[in-house]
């Protein structure tokens, strides 16, 4: 302490770095589903981060597109192979992405 009262360090400040954003639980589900039943032709997606500022679901044959950093949704039907992508932005600025696919019953025809 100065003879003013007021302390003073002498070691520097060093601020914390930003943490990295972790998805915690991502999950699409069913994996295989039919087109013609109305019972199990969409999905149930669910994910959750942590030390996320932003997430974005998306998938490449509907359009289907959530944000935020947990929730759950349902897909609309589902006609062909889909591949759900999750993408969060960490504090830090840095990406993770993880993503899991949806395959379709074949359609079998007789000749």
């Amino acid at each position: 302490m100065t003879e003013t009262g007021v302390c003073v360090s002498t070691t520097p400040y060093m601020p914390q770095p930003l943490p990295h954003a972790n998805i915690i639980s991502w999950s699409v589900n069913p994996k295989l589903v039919n087109p013609g039943n109305p019972s199990n032709d969409t999905a149930t997606v669910t994910w959750a981060a942590q030390n996320a500022y932003s997430c974005d679901v998306v998938n490449n044959t509907t359009d289907d597109a959530w944000s935020g950093t947990s929730g759950q949704r349902q897909s609309q039907k589902l006609t062909t192979q889909t591949t759900f992508t999750l993408t969060c932005v960490g504090e830090d600025g840095g990406h993770v992405t993880q993503s899991q696919t949806v395959n379709i019953v074949p359609n079998w025809q007789e000749n």
